[in-house]
């Protein structure tokens, strides 16, 4: 069901660095086999912190998720999006719902509560990494959802 792929990085406990040029050109090459041979839609192309958000946090923020979308493997945010007010209460069951409906394993608490952020910093660290400085999260979370659901939903209808 899913195909799992190692880069070696000492990880955020233990000296979290940048990946070798050549890590990510053998990814690139290694990820476009596999898409091709087993026709892999390129909404599934995730990382390990974006299923077990709770658990990894790999990647993680120096993961260069652009580079690999230029080179049409996985998804990001289709234009830049600015920031905005502090997210209110009134708008985290929406980003929770959001969150839900890209595929994110979440419960609608309505709170800000532990599971929220953890999948919240995973979400930032893939798709909007020029945030993940001190994670903060804020009202323009929303529509850079609505954007990467509209990406995942044409990407349904039509191969890679």
């Amino acid at each position: 069901n899913s195909i799992g792929i190692e880069i070696s990085n000492p990880g955020h406990q233990f000296g979290y660095k940048k990946f070798s040029s050549k890590q990510i050109n053998s990814l690139i090459k290694l990820s476009r086999f596999l898409i091709k041979k087993y026709k892999i839609n390129k909404k599934n192309i995730l990382g390990h912190s974006d299923i077990s958000p709770d658990r990894k946090t790999d990647p993680g923020y120096l993961f260069p998720w652009a580079l690999l979308k230029k080179n049409n493997i996985g998804l990001l945010p289709s234009r830049k999006i600015a920031r905005k007010k502090t997210l209110k209460n009134a708008e985290i069951p929406i980003v929770q719902a959001l969150l839900k409906k890209f595929g994110y394993q979440i419960k609608i608490s309505g709170n800000m509560d532990l599971q929220t952020i953890l999948v919240l910093n995973a979400f930032q660290s893939h798709y909007i990494q020029n945030r993940v400085k001190n994670f903060l999260y804020d009202a323009s979370i929303i529509p850079i959802l609505r954007d990467l659901i509209a990406q995942k939903n044409r990407c349904l209808t039509k191969k890679n």
